[in-house]
């Protein structure tokens, strides 16, 4: 799964809040088309899901997943390993745009938001 935006849509193009509320929607898409093959109908992932998604919309992080994306798919399709250390790695979000590949919720690698304790 390629992210479609170009890289100079994500690195040279002037941050407008029309741009980002556009990135936060394809992003969250990608999210859903991937959340069943992963996930089926755990409603543990759904509620996931849907706190890191709105955490992405109120923080404005949308870039940073995408450029994680980004730098992603380059650097698999150019045969060099990734490695996404720190809390971010705990993303469902990275994890089901394929940045990531061990499964947060069933690795013992989640960070918890205040809402879900």
């Amino acid at each position: 799964m390629n992210f479609t935006i170009t890289k100079n849509e994500l690195f040279f193009r002037k941050a407008r809040l029309e741009y980002l509320l556009k990135l936060e929607d394809k992003i969250s898409k990608m999210c859903y088309e991937n959340f069943e093959s992963k996930y089926g109908q755990s409603e543990q992932a759904k509620k996931r899901l849907e706190v890191e998604i709105r955490y992405m919309r109120e923080r404005g992080s949308a870039y940073h997943f995408a450029i994680l994306k980004v730098i992603s798919d380059l650097s698999i399709e150019e045969g060099y390993p990734i490695v996404v250390e720190g809390c971010i790695s705990g993303s469902i979000i990275l994890y089901l745009l394929e940045v990531v590949n061990v499964d947060p919720l069933n690795n013992g690698v989640i960070k918890t938001f205040p809402e879900m304790k």
